[in-house]
């Protein structure tokens, strides 16, 4: 399955097994149970591109009911990359009978339809516009100025987020733990959302 996602992407030496692969499995809907069976936990590229695992799992479901509520009962999460974007098969989209793909962008709050199903989406889409999908020359940029690679519970956040008029620049990036960014970009979101364009917000207070 996926041989040419895999000639393509190296797999990171620091995740050299799928790990919580029969939980992953046991639960995934049929588009997904060969894929975690290969490939859950693993990380790629020097943590370009990572595969959820049960623990991930967990926590980007989460974070769609909070801060994309709309697909929390059709996204089927399945991966994540350096910036903590996630890729979810989209089961209320289908084309030929497969899901197409879902990516939910954190910095900017949007929700992109990507028209194809699982395999093409490794097979095709993340090799031919890899820069497009997972802003591999930022990540490559970020690893040149001495900054570490990204591990698989660990992500590449923005200090001030896009929809809070913060910049895309490498002054405003920093490494963070990835659940701790997910739960608070969701709560960012959802304390924001449904406020008019060009709002200024002055303090924002989050909760334990």
């Amino acid at each position: 399955m996926l041989e040419n996602f895999q000639m393509h992407f190296r797999r990171d030496s620091f995740t050299p097994n799928p790990v919580d692969a029969e939980p992953m499995v046991a639960q995934a809907v049929p588009e997904l149970r060969e894929f975690f069976s290969l490939f859950s936990g693993l990380s790629f590229e020097k943590g370009l591109y990572r595969v959820m695992n049960a623990s991930s799992l967990a926590e980007a479901n989460s974070f769609i009911a909070v801060a994309f509520p709309f697909y929390s009962r059709r996204a089927k999460c399945f991966a994540y990359d350096w910036f903590g974007r996630i890729f979810a098969l989209d089961m209320g989209r289908m084309k030929g009978g497969e899901p197409e793909i879902l990516m939910f962008e954190l910095m900017e709050v949007l929700d992109l339809e990507v028209p194809c199903n699982l395999v093409n989406f490794h097979d095709s889409e993340l090799i031919n516009e890899r820069e497009v999908v997972l802003d591999s020359k930022w990540h490559a940029e970020w690893l040149a100025r001495g900054e570490s690679i990204p591990m698989p519970d660990r992500c590449v956040g923005l200090k001030k987020p896009l929809f809070l008029g913060g910049e895309f620049a490498f002054d405003n990036m920093e490494a963070t733990n990835l659940s701790v960014y997910w739960h608070m970009t969701a709560e960012l979101i959802k304390m924001t959302r449904g406020l008019p364009h060009g709002t200024r917000i002055r303090d924002i207070l989050l909760g334990n």
